[in-house]
């Protein structure tokens, strides 16, 4: 048994049984790249974060939760070159209240501020700022991987395009931990803007919305965040922040109202917001929007609740990479059936999730989904988690061989014995 190993008696299977399990706590790298070579020996599977409900084709094996509290430090702080070098166990709560004091700002809008750097990288989600600045994938400049072969690798650079070759720590980002388990980042930092201002565009058309979306991004009108959301989505919010907040009953009615919302967040000096604001109101004034300024209180509760609507809303979630007009599309197609289901895009990424209201609407989206790629001759990824894994990719309307070939062969570089993160399937 390994120093910090402790045994758990069990954790629950997706099916109601238990499955054995075992939590460690490495304190540094060599010790984690020891710890996944001998699980790797052993034949346990590795997950990264606190212990979870296994699903069912995995009882009879051993589990190994990999708590990373103990990598919290910061490595280096180039503050002229904006770089922070840190351990990936470090919270974005941590990280941001140290960046705080420098005046600078690492821009991704967290499902959670005790959320890690890791499960940023591992989820390759950046929230609602990602419009601007990419999320994880353009925010990581290199990072440090233990595989479970017992090695340490390093990719990626210190410094913005100092990468020659393959762009290595992009295969990590966004992987679950499925290759690799990162142990050190660095990460390219912003000024921390002076101010914020949040607007919600009003629409009574998803057409209108697409609309207001598409004249914004021709525009050239720096935004930080850009979300396109439905009414329920709209309630959602209402509700939660009406409990934490007074909201007036304009706002409040507004709020529940509208069938769709384009929500807009600008960064900057005051001076420069002011003038964006006028661009934004100038850009939209021919499209069917009711333009309205959010206070404070509420437009910082809104993006937050937005940023972990999984999570608050504890809803079953599937996403979808797709390009901007098949989002519209798909939308139109599926809003003209009878599915109980809520959305949220945000099209600049190609990024859009749907929660359905009840756990058994999941299977039926996706058919639905995949009726509609094969029918329009439109190639879509999905992922979401089902009866055999807690995240899986599909590519619709049909996988490529290529594509299946590479992903077998990329898994047996990094991890030959197969043990990281089995509860995923990219």
């Amino acid at each position: 048994m390994l120093e910090n190993e402790q045994d758990i008696t069990k954790v629950a299977g997706n099916d109601g049984s238990d499955v054995a399990c075992k939590r460690v706590s490495p304190r540094n790298c060599d010790e984690l790249s020891r710890l996944l070579e001998l699980a790797g020996r052993r034949g346990e599977y590795v997950i990264i974060g606190l212990p979870c409900a296994i699903p069912a084709g995995f009882n009879g094996r051993q589990f190994l939760f990999v708590d990373l509290s103990h990598f919290s430090q910061v490595l280096e702080h180039c503050r002229e070159d904006q770089v922070i070098s840190v351990e990936s166990g470090i919270t974005v709560a941590q990280l941001d209240k140290l960046l705080a004091q420098e005046k600078q700002w690492w821009p991704v809008a967290a499902f959670s501020p005790a959320a890690t750097v890791a499960e940023l990288i591992n989820s390759g989600d950046g929230g609602c700022l990602e419009h601007q600045f990419g999320g994880p994938r353009d925010l990581v400049l290199g990072l440090s991987a233990a595989l479970s072969t017992g090695d340490l690798i390093s990719c990626g650079g210190k410094v913005v395009k100092n990468v020659t070759g393959y762009d290595l720590q992009k295969l990590f980002i966004g992987s679950h931990g499925w290759l690799g388990v990162v142990c050190r980042a660095h990460l390219r930092l912003f000024a921390r803007p002076e101010c914020s201002r949040s607007l919600v565009g009003y629409a009574t058309a998803l057409g209108d919305a697409f609309t207001a979306f598409g004249l914004l991004m021709r525009s050239g009108v720096p935004l930080s965040c850009l979300e396109l959301v439905d009414k329920s989505v709209l309630e959602l919010l209402s509700a939660d922040i009406g409990e934490a907040i007074q909201l007036t009953p304009a706002q409040a009615g507004s709020l529940r109202s509208a069938p769709y919302a384009v929500l807009i967040q600008l960064h900057g000096k005051a001076a420069i917001v002011d003038e964006i604001e006028k661009e934004i109101r100038n850009c939209l004034k021919h499209v069917k929007i009711d333009l309205e300024a959010l206070t404070a209180p509420v437009f910082e509760h809104m993006w937050r609740q937005l940023s972990s609507l999984t999570a608050s809303s504890g809803l079953p979630k599937l996403e979808l990479s797709l390009s901007v007009e098949q989002m519209a599309d798909l939308l139109a197609v599926l809003s003209r059936q009878s599915l109980d289901f809520f959305w949220q895009g945000r099209p600049s990424r190609g990024r859009l999730q749907l929660y359905a209201k009840q756990a058994e609407m999941l299977p039926l989206l996706s058919e639905k989904i995949r009726r509609w790629s094969l029918q329009a001759e439109q190639a879509v990824v999905t992922a979401c988690a089902d009866q055999n894994y807690l995240w899986r990719v599909t590519r619709l309307p049909n996988e490529d061989d290529h594509a299946v070939a590479l992903k077998k062969a990329i898994k047996a570089r990094f991890d030959p014995s197969g043990c990281l993160n089995p509860l995923v399937a990219l």
